[in-house]
């Protein structure tokens, strides 16, 4: 996964651990659709008020099925 513009890089670090986290389950919750996890992590940019930087949330996008997950192999 990777942006699509330069952003912040406190704010992608954040938003990386939660993706994996996220993905991969975390041991209480079980891992989530690609997707999903995208559209969270997009939905954070509207809560977050007018600082620019904050526009790294919507960095981000997935093209791929719905239903899409990430498996350790």
């Amino acid at each position: 996964m990777a942006p699509l513009w330069n952003v912040d890089d406190r704010i992608a670090h954040e938003i990386a651990l939660h993706f994996y986290e996220a993905a991969f389950g975390d041991g209480e919750h079980p891992p989530l659709p690609v997707s999903e996890i995208v559209r969270g992590i997009r939905g954070r940019y509207q809560a977050q008020g007018p600082d620019p930087a904050i526009s790294t949330y919507l960095a981000y996008v997935f093209y791929g099925h719905p239903s899409f997950r990430l498996e350790r192999v």
